[in-house]
């Protein structure tokens, strides 16, 4: 008879929570907290889950919040119990690692400019850097002057029209603004249901449902003025924001379908050869120190701009309608700065 192999105990993974879970790991808290010894099957009974989701929600209990979780075997005794005393109250407990991401967060956030008269982004942060423990408060000064972020020409936000929409997601309800397209003399009022804010390449954007076109569109932060939150409430559904963005360069999609094709100069090659622009991109060395990269694109808008960057080190192979932009650009630059003297 072979021996019976024990089961090896699956390592703990750190989740973000859900407001639920979080109900959920304060009410065990409570129930072991006030010595009752609960189970997991009394406490799956009571929570009306899995026993698998109660012992999950344990493991959270113990790594992630830092409670001394056991359990007893005692007759009279059997449950979970704490080995020593705690707070009544579920306290907030933040490790060494999700200090430093939070430092790089509010380091990263903060480099962007908002008007003078608003607050600076990292508040929230500093309230929260107070509570850190003594050890932790000269590794915070450590990373803060460790790390600089210093983003290309990045906008000019409204920290509160972020707000507002922060908060409409939140809430559930629909924005109503008025929108400046590029070029536009003058804006135009619409009526969004907002699903997601992204900053992609040093600008903001806020991705929703318009109500009166009936179809999902990005808007540009900055475009957007007078910002009023509806009472009109709706169900957000299931998006998928790299489902919606494929086929984008940055965020911008369309109708098209293009393969395109450009091909570096060793100069700028050296700059491209470790960076991911789209997903699907493939990267093909070339001799001589030249690259090809290939992706596909729904939209050639920002594309065109990011070749153009390049200047005489970059070639479009394909597809044709980019071909034709950059030799009208060529076009463009010829006569505008005119022919060549000398």
């Amino acid at each position: 008879m072979g021996t019976k192999r024990k089961r090896k105990k699956p390592a703990h993974v750190v989740r973000r929570q859900t407001r639920r879970q979080l109900a959920w790991v304060e009410l065990i808290h409570e129930r072991i907290y006030n010595n009752t010894f609960p189970t997991v099957r009394e406490l799956a009974a009571e929570l009306r889950c899995s026993p698998r989701s109660v012992k999950r929600d344990i493991r959270s209990l113990k790594y992630d919040w830092g409670m001394p979780v056991e359990y007893s075997r005692k007759a009279g005794q059997v449950g979970y119990y704490y080995s020593h005393p705690v707070s009544r109250k579920l306290a907030l407990t933040i490790n060494e690692q999700e200090l430093i991401q939070m430092v790089l967060s509010d380091r990263g956030m903060s480099q962007y400019p908002v008007k003078k008269t608003q607050k600076h982004l990292g508040v929230a942060f500093d309230k929260i850097a107070q509570l850190a423990k003594s050890d932790m408060v000269e590794m915070i000064s450590t990373v803060q002057d460790s790390f600089e972020f210093r983003p290309f020409a990045p906008e000019t936000i409204d920290v509160n029209h972020l707000l507002m929409v922060a908060d409409s997601i939140r809430a559930g309800k629909a924005i109503r603004f008025q929108y400046t397209k590029h070029l536009a003399e003058s804006p135009e009022w619409k009526f969004i249901n907002v699903y997601r804010i992204i900053c992609a390449a040093n600008s903001w954007y806020f991705i929703g449902y318009d109500r009166e076109k009936d179809a999902q569109r990005t808007y540009l932060l900055s475009r957007a003025e007078d910002i009023q939150i509806t009472d009109v409430t709706f169900e957000k559904p299931k998006f998928c924001l790299k489902k919606y963005l494929k086929g984008a360069f940055i965020v911008m999609t369309g109708d098209e379908s293009h393969d395109v094709v450009v091909e570096f100069e060793p100069w700028a090659a050296a700059y491209i050869r470790n960076r991911t622009f789209t997903s699907d991109q493939k990267v093909e060395e070339l001799p001589n120190g030249r690259l090809r990269i290939s992706f596909w694109l729904s939209y050639l808008g920002e594309v065109e701009m990011w070749v153009r960057h390049w200047g005489k080190n970059a070639l479009v192979i394909g597809p044709e309608p980019l071909r034709e932009r950059m030799l009208s650009y060529g076009d463009w630059l010829g006569g505008k700065y005119g022919p060549r003297v000398g």
